[in-house]
């Protein structure tokens, strides 16, 4: 709780102040736990990406189906990095991502069907 907010406490000293105070806390701390818990849903959905990906083999070639993916289109005239740039392909009028479930707050400006 901030420190102003505790001190108007002790200065009213009044039981209803106190219980304002710590429902707005008790809300603010649900928030918080709903944002911590997408987050980890995410971070443990990247590893376990990243640890299929380790043990697929890497001499075969597989068609796998993907389901039906979120889209967002960010138009901007992006210029690619050193490190990323290839040949002369290195200007673009805009960049896509692909929205994670766990992303709700991003409008989709597209959907990619699902399929192969």
């Amino acid at each position: 709780m901030p420190l102003p907010q505790i001190s108007a406490f002790f200065e009213l000293r009044e039981v209803e102040t106190m219980k304002t105070l710590l429902i707005r806390q008790q809300t603010e701390i649900a928030t918080q736990r709903m944002l911590l818990e997408r987050m980890e849903r995410k971070i443990a959905k990247r590893l376990e990406g990243i640890e299929d990906a380790l043990h697929l083999p890497l001499d075969r070639i597989e068609t796998v189906t993907l389901p039906e993916r979120r889209v967002l289109y960010l138009r901007h005239n992006y210029a690619a990095s050193d490190d990323i740039q290839e040949g002369r392909h290195d200007r673009y009028a805009g960049i896509f991502m692909l929205l994670e479930e766990e992303d709700p707050q991003f409008p989709a400006s597209s959907i990619f069907p699902a399929g192969t």
